[in-house]
């Protein structure tokens, strides 16, 4: 669709994303965010509901969030990790991925919004670099576990 933020992003270099495949992109959400380890998973196709996705969509969604999850907790020490999806601004099925560490000055719905509205709730800022270097930590856990998958 070509007047879809999302999918004209996927058509552009993105020195966040962190995995790519037919189905999904997944990358690091914005520095504004002031979250580290807030990812998104994006389907490549254009689609704006669950009914929309194939057997195999569902599947490579279900994988990678499987991934994030084991990956963001032990990275990070996420003592949790929510998983939202809103599809209201942009009308493209996108599941923001939000972990919350223990020492989060927020929980639950106001660290979502810092996360997704990139709203001034929390004072503390990462860095583009810690950014990158997750991104790439989390392209190296994702090989080695495809390596112990293939055997």
């Amino acid at each position: 669709m070509n007047n879809c933020i999302i999918c004209n992003k996927h058509i552009k270099y993105n020195s966040y994303n962190a995995y790519e495949n037919e189905y999904i992109v997944v990358s690091h959400g914005p520095l504004t965010s002031k979250v580290k380890g807030y990812f998104y998973i994006e389907f490549k196709r254009h689609i704006e509901s669950w009914m929309q996705l194939t057997e195999r969509e569902l599947k490579e969604y279900v994988n990678m969030l499987r991934s994030l999850e084991e990956f963001l907790t032990h990275q990070i020490q996420a003592e949790r990790i929510y998983t939202v999806t809103i599809s209201e601004a942009v009308r493209h099925l996108h599941i923001h991925i939000i972990p919350r560490v223990k020492d989060s000055q927020l929980r639950g719905v106001d660290l979502i919004k810092q996360a997704t509205q990139q709203l001034d709730l929390i004072a503390a800022n990462i860095t583009d670099k810690e950014i990158i270097d997750l991104v790439e930590s989390f392209k190296s856990y994702i090989k080695q576990k495809q390596k112990q998958i293939m055997g």
